[in-house]
Order: structure tokens, then sequence, then C-alpha cells
């Protein structure tokens, strides 16, 4: 779909598939051969943090932001995706007024995800801090 229906560049649509480690942002302006809108690609993670059971993870949310579109890819289901959406769909403020205002409110939702995770790591390296001052076993 990536390249069939946006015709989206191929280094793009490639870096969708492999996963990236880091955040970036590329920015693809079409030659003549070339079928696609001028557009910037933007890879992000997203906070998954489990205080059960203390795994810390992300998940890699690929953007396509153009003028008139904003294309996400990603492998599962994302909470800021799915918040964002429905804020598009029930706001009576126009979120969806513009793509890279829409890219925006997401971007934000990601960023305020990682607050409970850190807030969360916090406390949990507090106590193991606390645990190793008060036991300074080995094993600690």
């Amino acid at each position: 779909m990536l390249e069939e229906v946006f015709h989206f560049h191929a280094l793009s649509i490639e870096d969708c598939v492999a996963a990236s480690p880091s955040p970036k942002v590329d920015e693809y302006s079409p030659k003549e051969e070339d079928r696609f809108a001028p557009y910037l690609f933007i890879v992000i993670h997203a906070v998954d943090y489990s205080r059960k059971d203390g795994v810390f993870a992300t998940s890699e949310l690929d953007f396509f932001l153009g003028k008139n579109f904003l294309v996400t890819y990603h492998t599962g289901p994302l909470r800021s995706v799915a918040q964002t959406e429905e804020l598009a769909v029930k706001a009576t403020t126009h979120v969806a007024r513009a793509p890279d205002r829409l890219a925006h409110i997401l971007l934000d939702s990601i960023v305020e995800n990682y607050t409970p995770a850190l807030d969360d790591l916090s406390l949990e390296i507090a106590e193991l801090e606390q645990r190793a001052l008060q036991d300074p076993a080995r094993r600690l």
C-alpha cells in the first residue's frame, strides 16, 4: 500500500519494514520521474512499560507527513495512535484540520505517555537504592 497507493520513496518504505533503533526525520522531495508528493518521513518510538512484569519496551511508529496527508505505519496497536484517532473523530475543535496539526498532537501524546513510565521507573530505582543501602548484599 505504501508503494502502490501512496508511491512513497523506496528508502522510507524500507525504513518502515526494518526496525530503526533511534528516532529520525528525513525529507523526501520528488525528482521528475518520482510519483510521490514531497513529505517528511519521521521515525519515533512509543513507550510501553508494565510495572507488573518490569518490562520497558518501545514500539516504533513511522509516519509520512505531507501537505495534505499523514500516513502512519506500525506493526501493532499503539495507545497514542488510538487516542489521537479518537480525539480527531470525536473532537469539535477541528483537530484533523491539517496533517501537521494532527502529527503534532500524535507526537505530544507519545511524549505524554513517557511520563508514567519514567515515574514508575524512578520509583523502582529508588526502592532498589534503598534496599542496597540497607542490605548491601552482592546479589542486589
